[in-house]
């Protein structure tokens, strides 16, 4: 890419992030339709919406937002399991920094990980500090922490978060290598799909499977391991800990690592690819989704009526936020 394509890029999304800025001041509704469409490419259904990605919006433009960002917050999320009896998968803390200048890199340890606390994919693992160029790493969590993460896609959680650095403990791997990534789905309190994402320095495999461990899919062949993935050690830990933090929401993604046998917490997510991720086939889509009964958030839709025929429809309060689902 010449210098001049990539002036251009830089030029168009600034535009876009404008243009979108206006349109979500008066009215979020039709910037997250724009956003859908852009970013999925097809029409975004919330009358009735069906598809996890459409349920996903909906959700956050109309769900209940209290305790998102509290547990979306990568440091905050660490008090919220401990209040819910997870504090056994917490990571080492090593520090948590309100600016760049803050971190002292000789105090470090040999080996760690940085991240952000206002958003995703703002990580930095060091493996060898030796190695790893300081200068470059402050630069790019600096950049990092001047950026509003909710802005991207309109994942208004975020907002609330106050941009800092975490450093934790480097996760330590049998084989040295990127540990395995499970993320746990989980629907109105209770766990139903985990994702295995394997290969995460290079071709990344992302493999779906129930609780039982049954193969489910909800993507394409060709994003999938060619053979079975093992079940990890800890799958019925993850499980536990998954239902204990995801009680009180309607939908929450928690993402797991295993180490020696136990499981490590990574994060929580309730806009998993940002409600527009093309990582689910159409039978994913409608899997997931169906999964998702906004009923039980005081909506209804044709397609809710009819999948929850001869049951209670009735909305006894609050379902999704974490201050209502901690103080039971």
């Amino acid at each position: 890419m010449t210098g001049f394509q990539r002036a251009f890029d830089r030029t168009e999304k600034l535009g876009w992030r404008c243009a979108l800025g206006v349109v979500d001041r008066l009215s979020p509704r039709l910037a997250t339709r724009l956003v859908h469409r852009r970013e999925y490419g097809q029409r975004l259904e919330l009358d009735d919406p069906r598809d996890f990605n459409d349920k996903l919006q909906w959700l956050k433009l109309y769900g209940d937002r209290r305790g998102l960002s509290r547990c979306a917050d990568k440091y905050a999320v660490r008090e919220f399991a401990a209040e819910r009896g997870c504090a056994v998968a917490l990571s080492r803390l090593i520090g948590l920094y309100e600016s760049v200048d803050a971190i002292d890199w000789e105090e470090l340890p040999a080996r760690f990980a940085l991240k952000c606390t206002h958003g995703c994919g703002y990580n930095v693992i060091i493996d060898d500090k030796r190695k790893a160029d300081e200068r470059a790493v402050k630069r790019r969590l600096q950049r990092w922490l001047k950026e509003r993460y909710a802005r991207r896609y309109l994942e208004y959680h975020y907002d609330a978060i106050p941009p800092r650095v975490l450093a934790e403990e480097y996760i330590e791997t049998a084989t040295g290598g990127v540990p395995v990534d499970y993320k746990v789905y989980c629907f109105h309190g209770r766990p139903r799909v985990v994702l295995v994402c394997t290969d995460r320095g290079g071709d990344m495999r992302f493999d779906f499977h129930d609780p039982a461990w049954q193969r489910l899919e909800l993507n394409d062949r060709k994003h999938q391991s060619a053979e079975d993935v093992d079940r990890p050690q800890a799958l019925d830990q993850m499980l536990e800990l998954a239902e204990r933090l995801s009680r009180g929401f309607v939908f929450v993604r928690v993402d797991f690592y295993e180490r020696e046998g136990r499981a490590v917490l990574g994060e929580m997510t309730f806009t998993p690819g940002a409600n527009v991720s093309r990582r689910y086939n159409a039978y994913g889509q409608r899997y997931l989704g169906d999964l998702i009964e906004l009923t039980q958030v005081g909506r209804r839709c044709r397609h809710d009526r009819e999948v929850t025929a001869g049951r209670s429809l009735s909305f006894n309060g609050t379902v999704q936020g974490a201050d209502n689902g901690g103080h039971e």
